[in-house]
């Protein structure tokens, strides 16, 4: 990144003294809540879009130093669709409940450095400094920032973690979503084309050397695994020819579990169906599952019958679904309209004059006899 890359300094206890004092002044002072109008809530996600878009090429180099990631995987992953998310808010922010924001905190996870940076730098010059705050540092740093108060806190990363972001929000009573991620699983039925199955398995196991949250961990697959292992191996050869080690077009964390993968898949044989609801059921709550079949009763009975928030069919790492989870794998969801929903307490519709749409708000709940 040469010339344009940005110190990474971790923020002083004072300095976080400063932004968790933040959380009054943003209920009380016309400098703060009082200041999130409409206009201005446009106004600052717009600035985001322009923070985004100004700046594609030096996220792109630092995605690549930090992650070894493809200039091309870091723009349709994350660059591309923040801008898209920053424009549907932009252009639907009344019709996603209007607000007043509560001062938030979210943890990113470790390991992105130069990223890291970038956003430290970026954000002061794009955002309003009483909006906004990025708080750079490792445990003692976020010690340090959870003895606050916040209005919601947002984490992502591993269960442990999570567990202790938990702890220390209890303490403050603060209102806490995890994205924790787990083992999602994928069930494959016999009624399914493999080699499409197999290829969008692979790209959703190795995209961002597979560190996605939602990432498919493990094929449930009765009497047929030698059909998926050879369209797994198919796959895999198709998208690097020139083999994990020395493609450019996977990160270069991947290396030692892209190997894992092609040599030893995590296959759990099943006998049928009921058998591979019952496992994934009888473990820790996956955050995403995925099916694979041509039958719309199998794929109903495995997404009614399993415990879980996301169950896409047919695809793997589906945009647009709410990011949420249950016991270890997280809890809230996030996205979109949901993030809104999510992190502002909407209490609308219940002072007068009461009109027709107010009871439009809280139909009957059960019909006319």
């Amino acid at each position: 990144m040469s010339s344009t890359t940005p110190e990474l300094k971790f923020t002083t206890f004072e300095e976080i003294d400063e932004v968790g004092g933040l959380y009054t002044p943003l209920s009380t002072k016309p400098s703060g809540r009082a200041r999130l109008t409409y206009c201005i809530q446009k106004g600052q996600i717009l600035q985001l879009a322009y923070l985004v878009q100004d700046n594609l090429e030096r996220f792109k180099e630092a995605f690549a130093i930090d992650l070894g990631r493809p200039p091309h995987e870091a723009a349709f992953l994350e660059l591309n669709p923040t801008i898209s998310d920053c424009k549907i808010a932009y252009d639907r922010l009344l019709s996603i409940k209007f607000a007043a924001f509560r001062p938030v905190i979210r943890k990113e996870p470790k390991g992105v450095v130069v990223h890291h940076g970038l956003i430290a730098e970026l954000i002061p010059k794009y955002l309003d400094n009483d909006v906004v705050r990025v708080v750079l540092g490792g445990v003692p740093e976020t010690t340090k920032l959870m003895e606050y108060q916040w209005g919601h806190v947002l984490y992502t990363g591993n269960g442990r973690v999570g567990r202790l972001i938990g702890i220390a929000a209890a303490k403050t009573l603060s209102p806490i979503s995890l994205e924790l991620g787990g083992k999602s699983p994928v069930v494959i039925d016999a009624k399914c084309d493999f080699k499409i199955a197999a290829r969008r398995i692979m790209w959703g196991r190795c995209v961002n050397a597979g560190q996605t949250c939602i990432a498919p961990d493990y094929v449930l697959v009765p009497f047929f695994r030698r059909h998926v292992h050879k369209g797994l191996k198919d796959a895999h050869d198709e998208f690097y020819p020139s083999g994990a080690v020395n493609t450019p077009d996977i990160s270069i964390s991947s290396t030692l579990r892209f190997h894992h993968i092609r040599a030893n898949p995590a296959y759990m044989p099943v006998d049928d169906v009921d058998a591979a609801i019952a496992y994934i059921n009888a473990h820790d709550h996956p955050l995403a599952l995925y099916c694979f079949s041509s039958d719309a009763a199998f794929k109903n009975k495995v997404a009614n019958d399993v415990l879980l928030q996301a169950a896409p069919t047919d695809s793997a790492l589906v945009d647009g679904l709410p990011f949420g989870g249950i016991g270890p794998s997280g809890s809230g969801y996030r996205h979109r309209s949901f993030s809104f929903d999510m992190i502002d307490n909407i209490l609308g519709g219940r002072f007068p004059p009461y009109t027709v749409s107010f009871d439009d708000l809280y139909p009957s709940a059960f019909p006319s006899q």
